[in-house]
């Protein structure tokens, strides 16, 4: 007889169920953006899940679901616009490209940078 790891699918339920949350509440207020913290009050994340609520928002921002900006806020990426800057590298290997228009600044993962180097003019599509 197989074992069967109920475990691992109602955690990986309970992610996706966080993942959905996290969009959806961003889209009814597209034009704000949250802390970590600010985001998980929001949507009623209790301590217990709160593990679970960082996954979820890692796997939105790694899907490209989400963006990050300067301090760490989280807000819905605007309509496939590009954006162009200068590129700003960090010594954990992720970037963040400063919108040259309007100062946003725009977190970029280490699997995005391609061979992007600190200090290139580059164009984001979000």
């Amino acid at each position: 007889m197989k074992k069967q790891n109920h475990g691992k699918n109602r955690t990986k339920d309970e992610q996706s169920v966080l993942f959905e949350a996290i969009l959806n509440y961003l889209k009814k207020r597209k034009s704000k953006s949250y802390t970590s913290k600010e985001l998980a009050r929001a949507i009623n994340i209790h301590k217990t899940n709160y593990h679970l609520y960082r996954q979820a928002l890692q796997e939105a921002l790694k899907a490209g679901k989400i963006i990050r900006l300067k301090g760490r806020r989280y807000t819905l990426p605007s309509s496939l616009s590009k954006v162009q800057g200068g590129l700003q590298l960090t010594r954990r290997g992720f970037g963040f490209v400063t919108d040259d228009r309007t100062g946003e600044e725009i977190f970029i993962p280490a699997q995005h940078l391609n061979t992007a180097l600190d200090g290139d003019e580059v164009q984001v599509q979000i």
